[in-house]
């Protein structure tokens, strides 16, 4: 939650607010990103005890790289809510290449750390840029409401 407020708080400031589509669309793609983040989290709660996959360090012959409780796996929620909050701002410039290093990053670290399987962090990718784009055609139908002028 600290991440979405510290978002939220940059985007009120160095000087976007003098920016025409400033007020509007970031906003509104903070509210797509945000939500985006809150619904990978709910859908993944209930995949993840269906399928009940344990993470690597528990199934092999390896060490966690971090101190990490054991549980499910699959899907990764950490990539789940990186690639649903950077979505929505690939449409901004500045923010694209930026925010997606740092959601390819962190999705990798989860691999690297020994706490997920490759397959865990493609399938929370996936899922969050899927809730995201969702959540940006559903804000493209909104009359009043448009992602960039």
């Amino acid at each position: 939650m600290l991440i979405l407020f510290i978002i939220f708080l940059l985007n009120m400031g160095f000087g976007l607010s003098n920016r025409p589509w400033f007020h509007h669309s970031l906003l509104s793609l903070d509210l797509v990103a945000i939500l985006s983040a809150v619904l990978g989290r709910l859908l993944n709660h209930p995949i993840s005890h269906w399928i009940s996959r344990k993470r690597p360090f528990e199934e092999q012959y390896m060490r966690s790289l971090l101190d990490h409780d054991p549980g499910e796996s699959f899907p990764s929620n950490h990539a789940t809510g990186a690639f649903a909050l950077v979505i929505p701002f690939i449409f901004v410039p500045g923010y694209a290449l930026v925010l997606l290093v740092l959601a390819i990053l962190l999705a990798f670290s989860r691999i690297y750390c020994g706490l997920h399987y490759v397959s865990d962090v493609w399938a929370g990718a996936l899922t969050g840029m899927g809730l995201s784009f969702i959540g940006l055609f559903v804000l493209s139908l909104l009359p009043s409401t448009t992602i960039m002028q």
